[in-house]
């Protein structure tokens, strides 16, 4: 009886948390935002795919939630904090697509060469967001996004690694 009590309350603190969330991004206007990434020099077709994400909603314990729009904010929160440690990821990305391409190892190479040039990039732009040298940098970025991630998962799952989106 008590177990279930303390899981119930849990999902209400989670719901609160993305409640919470929602409100924090309310304001944020989908034109102003499909114009900054425009800017940014993201395609738009990967803007385009981003705008039908913005609509989904999921209905909470009662609360229509716009999960989606809350996790791209957040997200964007990040890049916005930190834009060299996400060119750098980037890059590295990029770099293990391009090995992709070659013919025959690179198939074999691609997730080696995307995953070093990933940690590479994020070391690199790390160090220019923080101003800090080597391992300080990417523990404080690494620190931030992570944070990010948990914030998320926290409004969306309890202790028991049981989506409370699913439960209701």
């Amino acid at each position: 009886m008590q177990a279930e009590k303390t899981e119930s309350m849990q999902i209400d603190v989670a719901v609160d948390e993305m409640v919470l969330l929602q409100k924090k991004y309310e304001g944020v206007d989908r034109e102003k935002m499909r114009a900054w990434l425009l800017k940014k020099g993201l395609p738009i077709e990967v803007v385009t795919r981003l705008d039908d994400l913005w609509d989904a909603t999921t209905t909470i314990a009662g609360h229509v939630l716009r999960v989606s729009k809350i996790i791209f904010c957040r997200i964007l929160e990040f890049i916005k904090t930190y834009p060299n440690t996400a060119i750098g990821i980037l890059i590295g990305a990029a770099i293990g697509a391009l090995v992709n391409a070659v013919p025959f190892l690179g198939p074999m190479l691609a997730p080696i060469t995307t995953a070093l040039g990933a940690i590479a990039g994020a070391v690199a732009g790390a160090q220019l967001d923080t101003g800090k040298d080597g391992l300080q940098s990417i523990i404080i970025v690494a620190k931030e996004f992570f944070m990010m991630l948990i914030d998320i998962f926290k409004a969306i799952f309890n202790k028991n690694n049981q989506c409370a989106i699913a439960r209701m």
